[in-house]
């Protein structure tokens, strides 16, 4: 069980006046749980609301024989792009709260390790305890609604063919992108535990069931091996997996899609 603030430390947040500039439509108030396929990592997280406006929250993480924990008061709004909240400014520890919908919460760890040993990481999804627990039996790009339908799902395996694998083991933590194009309806990454910098795969797909994927190389992580069903951008990338991609230092893009015919 997660234990509350003492009352001293509860009156001094009190008194900093971390006050939301406003509500955010859903009450993030309550209990969450890391949504992964990595069956060991656990990670709880607790947001309580003392008095309107001002939220505190606590987290507690445990991975094979590692365990930790820390709390904080959230700076702004669980808007998705409201900033950060900083927790220990020495350890560089600052996490990102984003309330995707009401029943899907997301966190953004950064480079700090917020006294969590053994590369534990409280980055990822987290749903309510026990909510969708039939979407367990879904295939892992289903379960974490990085493809939004079997059909489409059936079109990624015979795009990507042997690499289907490959993007499975990519997505053992998922984050909702940004999408920079009209065309791309929801762009989602990937990442495996202990590895948030180390960027492993991508995918898009657009409202017509379009697909746009690319997945670092097993053997070279300069590597970028990408997928499209869209002829037009076969030769390159679009500006949603561009961003992405642009700090990976010596970036190679294998593009193996059909590029569109030329007129004669």
């Amino acid at each position: 069980m997660l234990r509350r603030l003492s009352g001293a430390a509860l009156l001094l947040l009190l008194a900093t006046g971390l006050r939301a500039q406003q509500r955010p439509a859903a009450a993030p108030v309550g209990r969450w749980r890391l949504d992964s396929p990595d069956t060991a990592a656990v990670v709880n997280v607790r947001i309580w609301e003392p008095a309107p406006g001002i939220y505190l929250f606590a987290i507690e993480a445990a991975a094979d024989s590692s365990r930790g924990g820390f709390r904080g008061a959230l700076h702004a709004p669980l808007g998705c792009n409201q900033g950060y909240t900083n927790i220990d400014p020495v350890k560089q520890c600052q996490v990102h709260f984003c309330l995707v919908r009401p029943d899907l919460l997301q966190l953004r760890q950064s480079d700090g390790t917020c006294g969590l040993p053994g590369g534990l990481s409280v980055s990822g999804r987290y749903r309510r305890p026990g909510a969708d627990s039939l979407r367990r039996a879904l295939p892992p790009l289903l379960r974490f609604e990085v493809l939004p339908s079997a059909a489409v799902l059936a079109r990624f395996k015979a795009l990507v063919g042997p690499d289907y694998a490959a993007f499975e083991r990519a997505f053992e933590r998922v984050f909702v992108e940004d999408a920079y194009d009209k065309g791309i309806s929801r762009v989602s990454s990937g990442f495996v535990r202990g590895q948030e910098r180390r960027r492993a795969a991508i995918v898009a797909y657009g409202p017509g069931g379009q697909l746009w994927a690319a997945v670092v190389d097993a053997r070279n992580p300069q590597l970028l091996r990408y997928y499209t069903t869209v002829p037009a951008a076969a030769r390159r990338l679009p500006a949603s997996l561009e961003q992405w991609t642009k700090d990976v230092p010596g970036r190679r893009v294998q593009y193996l899609s059909k590029p569109a015919r030329q007129a004669p």
